[in-house]
């Protein structure tokens, strides 16, 4: 697995563990040789989401909404930036709104600026999530994941750094942790595409939480 695949395969099944649902997006063009520009993930999230047999609670770092849906505009990247191509071009960011089928095209074209807003790099960056207030019912965040940086420097924007990730990751699928009312022991395969990323998080000592690099050095 290319390094670049191993990250958004672990964004994508730390937004599952989370209680999300996935997706990647491309904004196409009327070139019929190029597109707009790619999104790794976008991701909802209900409300009353929950899984209380799982005996593992939703990471609290990602401070998650319990009386809103969450719209999850998602890179995994070894910088916490988003594409260019994406946060610099409007129509792209309309594009993606629209797709995710919540908004009217009149509430698109309201959004579309003040999401480019959250997405284009600040000059003096804070370990703070970047999101909209809710609108009609809808929280809208900006989600870097970058796995090269255990958490966010001082002077580095809000990310989910592999310190987080793992943790949870592990907390979730290590039969070390397994609760009575959830059963961990059955196969792998029966994640579909996840199966190589569940048999490394399964198969590990208990002993300590794995490390960005232990999975990359297993996975690559």
């Amino acid at each position: 697995m290319e390094p670049s695949d191993l990250r958004e395969q672990l964004l994508r099944l730390y937004l599952r563990l989370n209680g999300f649902f996935t997706s990647g997006f491309i904004a196409h063009s009327h070139d019929p040789y190029k597109n707009i520009a790619e999104i790794d993930t976008v991701a909802v999230r209900f409300p009353h989401n929950s899984e209380p047999e799982r005996g593992v609670e939703a990471d609290q770092s990602l401070e998650l909404s319990h009386s809103y849906i969450e719209l999850a505009i998602c890179e995994a990247k070894t910088e916490p930036r988003f594409n260019k191509a994406l946060y610099a071009n409007i129509a792209a960011i309309e594009k993606l709104l629209r797709w995710a089928g919540m908004f009217t095209e009149d509430e698109v074209l309201e959004l579309a600026p003040k999401v480019q807003k959250i997405l284009i790099p600040e000059p003096n960056p804070k370990p703070k999530i970047r999101r909209m207030t809710p609108y009609r019912g809808v929280v809208i965040r900006a989600l870097p994941f970058c796995m090269n940086y255990p958490r966010p420097r001082p002077n580095q924007p809000w990310l989910v750094g592999s310190d987080s990730a793992f943790r949870f990751i592990f907390s979730c699928l290590s039969p070390a942790f397994e609760p009575r009312s959830c059963g961990r022991r059955y196969g792998a395969a029966q994640w579909a595409e996840f199966e190589p990323l569940i048999a490394f998080f399964k198969n590990w000592p208990p002993q300590t939480t794995p490390t960005y690099k232990d999975c990359e050095k297993a996975m690559t």
